[in-house]
């Protein structure tokens, strides 16, 4: 494994970099870290090219819009936002007290919106 380091010119998301900088270099690209000030360590395949690789990765940090989310991390948003409304929602009316069954049900709702959480969080 060989390890090539890169500044970028600003801040990265690195789950989004990373796809984009394997659909750019192609298999030979392992992964990505990242140092938090934008520095960024692309680790390939020994048998990757190396000046190849450095052009692609290049223009892949010049094209990366850290603002973009991935697949993943729009679905995690999606289940904070469920969870914060869930949460967020109007104190219950005593005129208008849910029945055991709707208190289940909304339990049973928000037990697995924080199964969901939990699990996008995990992987």
């Amino acid at each position: 494994m060989r390890n090539l380091e890169f500044k970028a010119n600003g801040a990265v998301n690195p789950q989004v970099l990373d796809q984009e900088i394997k659909a750019a270099v192609g298999e030979g690209v392992i992964g990505i870290s990242t140092d938090g000030d934008g520095g960024v360590i692309v680790h390939l395949e020994d048998s990757t090219d190396e000046k190849a690789a450095q052009l692609a990765i290049t223009g892949a940090l010049k094209d990366h819009d850290p603002r973009v989310k991935s697949a993943e991390q729009e679905a995690q948003e999606a289940v904070v936002t469920r969870v914060r409304a869930f949460i967020e929602a109007p104190e219950i009316d005593t005129r208008n007290a849910l029945t055991t069954a709707q208190l289940t049900a909304k339990v049973a709702e928000l037990e697995g919106l924080v199964r969901l959480l939990l699990g996008a969080r995990e992987s």
